[in-house]
This record gives structure tokens, C-alpha cells and sequence, in this order.
């Protein structure tokens, strides 16, 4: 049995009155629930919620009284000067006392005496096992939890079996990539974001007008040419099951995005990313690299190389790529997607490449290293060891991570990556101003 819910309502919807049915129906600690009169060890905390996530999931509630047969008897709660941030508390408990960190959600709620109860539901972990800070792996056993014996090999084996299985179901979406492959380019990048846990969302009313409608007016506000605008010419097409955007330079290229994006049923989103660089040595030179003395200092180093190679600007990637995070922060908001976003990036290439930055201290670094060339056509990012990047959101400080991890994954190394983009958001700030003083 799984997905039990005493509430049989989604655990934002409930209310006090809602916790009278777990003394009405009789609601009994088990394999599913548990009870805690006030608040333990933290320790105990993440071993219960650890062993939830290693078994099918459950409830963890705080404030509630139970009989000698452990059912809840009376919704005594907590005082909250004793706990000031009870939420704030169990989520620290379980970030910093399991790993991976399990997917849970918390509700507090205010009694009619002024005590609280606290409620924490802890979904299947998918990326089992869930080990905490004591080294032990625990299961849930009818109304407790133990850990599981290093000598029972097959339980753990089914734990990581888990995993594997997540791995497989997520390796087979981030390579159906058809529907978002560009046309025609020598370089595009690939994202995936997935809410978290895979394929456990789905977007409440997405066939529906009200939400396509949500979309276009989405799509009006971001085209407007204003201060705020950065998405110039966004097109919306639906499926069954699917929104695709399609992002252009230029209006009339119908067939040339430089972003492709899909969104699908379950919140997932991938999205390609066109690199815009050019082929050297070309007799077609960007007026932006032909101005550029740190450019032209470059070419010296590039001259001796005997095939060409892809420049690829590391602002232009930055700005395009920004573009593509607005969109998906922008329909984020739309959805209550949860706390948690996965993560996965690909860079694929027809040709070798290089990343340029136009800044004098780019030049130091080639001539003491070389200049990063890539010459594998498919990168991972992260590697399949680390095969996931999770954040919380998509803020600009997770866009400038993802950033971080692309550029390293490209042969620039970390410190030069933080001495320039930190400075990213304000240099983006410069070219949206730029591009709406050519639009007028």
C-alpha cells in the first residue's frame, strides 16, 4: 500500500479542523504515520523521516497525544516560544541529517488553544537509500523504524536498485531530444529541469483554455518591448500533452529558434540553447571581434592551430542562455512546482570549440595554460557520477551556478568563471538596455 493519506487532501489544504479525523477514524502509528507528543532528539527526527523516504513514504506529526495501542488521542500541540521556527527547525534537521536529502513538505498549524501541530509528509525517495549523519540506513517496520543490518544485503541492494531505476527513467527523457533539437548549428546546449521527485508532478488543468490562456498572456508580458523585456519574438504551440516556445532573433526566421522549449504534463521543461560563435579562421569576421583587441591578441594563439575551431563568446552564451532560465523561471511561477528543481545539462557539437572572454585577464590564463579546447561532441554536466544538480529555484544565483558548472565543464577554470560572472547580472542588465535602445 502506498500514498496513504489520513487527510485525503494534498498537505498545503490542511486545516484544524482536519486533524480531528486522525482521532475520528482512528488513525493508528504504523507503517504510514507517526506520532510525537512534543519534539525529540533531533537525531530520532532524521532517522524516522529517513526511514519513511527508504520505505514507501509517510507522515511525521508533531503535537499530537496517543493511547497505549499508539492512535492518536487528543491534538494536544506544542507551545511555539519553545520551538520559535518549527518548520525552519525539522527542515534544517533533515537537510543537514540525511543524504541525499529526502523530498518532504511541512505544514504548521495553529490549534484553538494557540499550540501548534506540525506536520511533515515525506514522499518514496527515489534516490534511496537515505543514509543518515550516523552512517545507518533506516526502514520503516510497522510503527518504528531500524536500521537496516550491513549483513542484509539484499534490502540494501533493493535500495540502490531504486536509484538505479530513477537514473534509467531520466537518462531515457534527457535523450529523447528530438522535439527540441535545433535545425541546423554547430554548437547548442540541452537543459533539463525537472521538479523534484521525477515525473511526481503534474500541472493542475494543463489542457485546459485557462491555463493555455495563462501561457499566451505570459508570453505578451515578456514580448513587450519595455525595460523589462528579454524574450523579442516568442511563439507558443501546444500538443496533447506538451507546450513548445520557440524563441527567435528574428521574427520572419520561422525556422531558425535560438531556443526551443518544451513543457510537458509533469512540470519537466528541456530546452535547447543555440551558441551563437562562428567558425575560425573565417574572412567574415563579427564587427564585435574585429573591435576587440583582447581578440585580436587571441587569433595570434589561434593561427597555429591546424583545423578550425568554434569561438564561442562567453557573454553572447551567457546572454542567450539567461533568456532560456527567464522563460522557465517565468512559467515556474505559474505552477507550484515545490521546493526542489533537478537539474541536467548536455553540450553537443559538430566541431571543436573554445570559449572567449573579452577581458585582458583571459589572455594571462592562455598564455599560461593553452587555450581550453573541447573537442568531444556530447558533455555531461554534471558528470554521471554527480549525475543530478539540484536547487531550490531559479533564481539568478541558481542561473549563475548553472553557469558555473557549464563554463568549468568547458575547460575554464573556477577562479577566472568567479571573477567574471559574478558580475553577470549587472552586465545583463546593460545589454537588455542596449537592445531596447536599437528596438527604438
Amino acid at each position: 500500500m502506498r500514498d496513504f493519506n489520513p487527510f485525503d487532501k494534498d498537505i498545503s489544504e490542511i486545516n484544524v479542523s482536519d486533524l480531528q479525523k486522525l482521532i475520528d477514524n482512528e488513525v493508528t502509528e504504523g507503517w504510514f504515520v507517526e506520532y510525537k507528543e512534543k519534539f525529540i532528539e533531533n537525531k530520532k527526527i532524521a532517522h524516522s523521516i529517513a526511514a519513511f523516504a527508504n520505505s514507501d513514504g509517510g507522515w511525521f506529526i508533531i503535537g499530537i497525544k496517543t493511547d497505549s495501542q499508539n492512535r492518536a488521542v487528543d491534538i494536544s500541540g506544542f507551545p511555539k516560544e519553545d520551538r520559535d521556527e518549527p518548520e525552519q527547525r525539522i527542515t534544517d534537521i533533515i537537510k543537514t541529517g540525511i543524504t541525499p536529502i529526502p523530498t518532504f513538505k511541512t505544514k504548521l498549524i495553529n490549534t484553538e488553544r494557540n499550540y501548534f501541530v506540525l506536520i511533515t509528509y515525506v514522499e518514496r525517495g527515489l534516490d534511496s537509500p537515505y543514509i543518515t549523519q550516523d552512517g545507518r540506513i533506516y526502514r520503516r517496520v510497522n510503527t518504528g523504524k531500524n536500521p537496516i543490518p550491513e549483513s542484509d544485503r539484499y534490502s540494501i541492494q533493493k535500495l540502490f536498485e531504486r536509484r538505479e531505476l530513477l537514473k534509467q527513467e531520466i537518462s531515457s527523457y534527457t535523450n529523447d531530444i528530438e522535439d527540441i533539437q535545433p535545425d541546423s548549428s554547430n554548437v547548442y546546449l540541452e537543459s533539463f529541469l525537472m521538479p523534484k521527485p521525477f515525473n511526481s508532478f503534474s500541472i493542475k488543468g494543463f489542457s485546459s483554455k485557462g491555463f493555455c490562456d495563462k501561457l499566451i498572456a505570459l508570453r505578451d508580458t515578456l514580448t513587450k518591448k519595455t525595460k523589462k523585456s528579454k524574450l523579442p519574438y516568442l511563439s507558443i504551440s501546444s500538443t496533447d500533452c506538451s507546450y513548445t516556445f520557440m524563441l527567435r532573433e528574428n521574427p520572419y526566421d520561422i525556422l531558425k529558434p535560438y531556443i526551443k522549449l518544451v513543457l510537458s504534463q509533469n512540470g519537466n521543461i528541456k530546452f535547447s540553447t543555440v551558441l551563437s560563435g562562428f567558425l575560425f579562421p573565417s574572412s567574415n569576421l563579427p564587427v564585435e571581434y574585429a573591435n576587440s583587441d583582447t581578440f585580436t591578441k587571441y587569433s595570434r594563439y589561434l593561427i597555429y592551430l591546424k583545423d578550425q575551431i568554434w569561438i564561442l563568446n562567453a557573454y553572447n552564451f551567457m546572454y542567450a542562455y539567461s533568456n532560456a532560465i527567464s522563460l522557465c523561471r517565468n512559467i515556474f511561477d505559474l505552477i507550484d512546482y515545490g521546493d526542489r528543481i533537478d537539474c541536467i545539462f548536455r553540450v553537443k557539437q559538430n566541431t571543436n570549440i573554445t570559449l572567449f572572454f573579452d577581458i585582458p585577464d583571459f589572455l594571462d590564463y592562455i598564455e599560461k595554460m593553452g587555450i581550453p579546447i573541447i573537442i568531444r561532441s556530447t558533455i555531461d554536466i554534471p558528470s554521471l557520477h554527480d549525475y543530478i544538480i539540484t536547487v531550490p529555484d531559479l533564481s539568478i544565483d541558481s542561473e549563475i551556478s548553472f553557469v558555473y558548472h557549464i563554463f568549468k565543464c568547458l575547460g575554464i577554470p573556477w577562479d577566472m568563471i568567479f571573477e567574471n560572472v559574478k558580475s553577470f547580472p549587472d552586465y545583463y542588465i546593460e545589454q537588455i538596455e542596449k537592445y531596447e535602445k536599437e528596438q527604438e
